[in-house]
C-alpha cells in the first residue's frame, strides 16, 4: 500500500494534481496548471461587508505561495543588445558622412514619428518577462495567426484563456489546438523501449488520426490501469487547428521548443501560448495570457474596447481572485484530493464560506466586481461550470449546487452569454471525460456518471 500510495504522489506532482501531502498543507491541490491565483497572500483578511455587494475577503490560507517568474533567457537579451548596437553603429557610420541638410531630412522621413503612437503594455500585470509587446525590438510583436493557443476544453485553467478569447473577439487572430480530453502515455520510443515508468498527460493523439490502444487490466492487478482509448467526443476541425510542430502531446512541445530549457522538465502543463515564428513558448501561466490575449492584440480583436482587467478596478480584482481562488477554484480540489477527514472538512468549510459570500454578493451586482464582466468572473465561472456535473460528484463537493442556487445559476446563464463565442467553449462531454477518465487513481475503472439537467438549465434556462 505504501508503495501506491507513493506511485499516486508521483503521477499527481508530474502532472500538477495535488497529492495526499500537498492537501491542506504546503501547497494547493489543482490540475494541470501552476497557481496563477497567489494574490491572496497579499489580500488581507477583513470583515463581511454591508451592502453594496463587495466581497469581503476573508484571511488568505496559509499554504498560498507566489508562483516563480519566468525569466527570459539571457542569451536571447544579450543578443537583442547586440543587434540594436551593430545597428546603431552602422546609422553613426552612414551619417557621419551625410551633410546636414540631408540628416535633416533622414530625420524627417523617421518612420519611428510617422508611425501611429502605439499604447504600452503595463508589464507589471505579466507574472513572467516574456510578454506580446508592440514595442519596437520587441521578441514577441502583436500579429495575427503568429500565436496558437494550446488548450484543452477540459481544463479549467485552459478555459480562461478561450474564455478570454471569445470575450474579446480573437477566434479569428488566434488559432486554437485542441488537446485530447483524456490523459495519455507520452513516453517516447526509447523511454518505452528502456521500460521507462509511463509519464502520463495530455496528447494530441486523436487529431493526428492516431489510434490509441486499450489496455485491459484483470481486476485483481496492482498495476494503475491504463484508460481507455475513446472519450465519446469529436473534434471539430473547422474550429481547431493541428499541434504545432505536429506534436502528439504537450510534453513533447515543451521538450522542441526553442526555449525548452526556460521551462524544465516534468511539469507539461495546459494552457500555452506558442509562437510560430520562434517556435518558443511566450507564456504557460494561465493568468499571463489570459492578460495578453485581454490587452496586447487588440488591434485584431472585434471587441477591443472590453478590458476584463481595467486599471481602476485592478485593485479589487486582485482582491477577489486573491481569495475565491484558494477557497474555490483550488478548494474544489483540495476537497478532492484530501486524505485525512480533517482536511477535507477544513477545505469543504474554505469552500462554503466562499461560495456563500459570492452568492450574497451576486444577489447585489450582475458580476463580481461591477456591473460587467471581468477578469474575476472568467475565473469564477469556468469552476461553476464544472460544478454540479464534476466537483460535487467526483470531489465530494456536495454540500453546494449551482443548478440549486437560483443566484449562481442566472449568473452562469449572464456569463454564457456574455458573447456568441462563450457557448463553444462549453464542452460538458470532454470535461466529464477528462477528470473521470485521467485520474485513474480515483476511478479505477473510469466509470463516468450520467449526465444532470446543468447544461439543459444552462442553455435554455430549465423553461421546458
Amino acid at each position: 500500500k505504501a508503495e501506491e500510495e507513493e506511485e499516486v504522489k508521483d503521477e499527481a506532482k508530474v502532472e500538477g494534481t495535488a497529492t495526499e501531502d500537498d492537501v491542506g498543507t504546503s501547497a494547493i491541490a489543482k490540475e494541470g496548471e501552476k497557481d496563477d491565483d497567489d494574490a491572496a497572500e497579499d489580500a488581507g483578511g477583513t470583515s463581511d461587508a454591508e451592502g453594496g455587494g463587495e466581497i469581503a475577503p476573508p484571511p488568505p490560507p496559509p499554504d498560498a505561495s507566489d508562483d516563480p517568474t519566468e525569466d527570459r533567457p539571457e542569451s536571447d537579451e544579450e543578443e537583442e543588445k547586440k543587434t540594436e548596437d551593430e545597428n546603431d553603429a552602422g546609422t553613426d557610420a552612414d551619417a557621419a558622412g551625410a551633410d546636414d541638410a540631408a540628416v535633416a531630412e533622414k530625420k524627417e522621413k523617421s518612420p519611428t514619428e510617422d508611425a501611429p503612437e502605439k499604447k504600452s503594455i503595463d508589464a507589471s500585470i505579466f507574472t513572467g518577462s516574456n510578454y506580446i509587446s508592440s514595442e519596437e525590438g520587441a521578441l514577441y510583436p502583436p500579429e495575427p495567426h503568429r500565436y496558437t493557443l494550446v488548450v484543452s476544453l477540459a481544463c479549467p485553467w485552459s478555459h480562461r484563456t478561450l474564455l478570454v478569447r471569445a470575450l474579446k473577439g480573437l477566434e479569428d487572430a488566434v488559432p486554437v489546438a485542441n488537446a485530447d480530453p483524456v490523459w495519455d502515455s507520452t513516453n517516447n520510443r526509447e523511454e518505452e523501449d528502456a521500460g521507462d515508468a509511463a509519464h502520463r498527460g495530455w496528447v494530441f493523439a486523436r487529431r493526428r488520426g492516431e489510434k490509441k490502444k486499450v489496455v485491459e487490466e484483470e481486476e485483481d492487478n496492482d498495476e494503475v490501469l491504463v484508460n481507455p482509448a475513446t472519450t465519446g467526443t469529436d473534434v471539430d476541425d473547422d474550429v481547431y487547428v493541428d499541434p504545432p510542430l505536429g506534436a502528439t502531446s504537450v510534453r513533447e512541445l515543451y521538450e522542441r521548443a526553442g526555449n525548452a530549457a526556460q521551462f524544465g522538465r516534468g511539469k507539461y502543463t495546459l494552457p500555452l501560448l506558442w509562437d510560430s515564428e520562434t517556435s518558443t513558448i511566450v507564456s504557460a501561466e494561465s493568468a499571463d495570457v489570459a492578460r495578453m490575449l485581454n490587452s496586447c492584440l487588440n488591434d485584431y480583436a472585434s471587441d477591443p474596447g472590453l478590458d476584463l482587467y481595467p486599471p481602476d478596478s485592478r485593485e479589487e480584482i486582485d482582491e477577489v481572485n486573491g481569495w475565491v481562488g484558494p477557497h474555490l477554484n483550488n478548494g474544489v480540489y483540495r476537497c478532492g484530493f484530501a486524505a485525512t477527514q480533517s482536511s477535507y472538512d477544513d477545505a469543504m468549510d474554505g469552500l462554503t464560506r466562499s461560495w456563500d459570500r459570492i452568492e450574497d454578493a451576486l444577489q447585489k451586482r450582475p458580476f463580481l466586481v461591477g456591473d460587467t464582466v471581468t477578469e474575476a468572473d472568467v475565473r469564477l465561472f469556468v469552476t461553476l461550470l464544472r460544478f454540479d456535473e464534476v466537483y460535487a460528484v467526483y470531489f465530494k463537493c456536495n454540500a453546494r449546487s449551482v443548478s440549486n442556487s437560483p443566484t449562481m445559476m442566472e449568473y452562469c446563464r449572464r456569463m454564457y452569454r456574455a458573447a456568441p463565442g462563450v457557448a463553444r467553449t462549453c464542452d460538458m462531454d470532454q470535461i466529464k471525460a477528462h477528470y473521470y477518465r485521467s485520474h485513474v487513481e480515483l476511478n479505477r475503472f473510469s466509470i463516468v456518471p450520467r449526465d444532470t439537467a446543468f447544461m439543459r438549465l444552462l442553455e435554455d434556462g430549465g423553461e421546458d
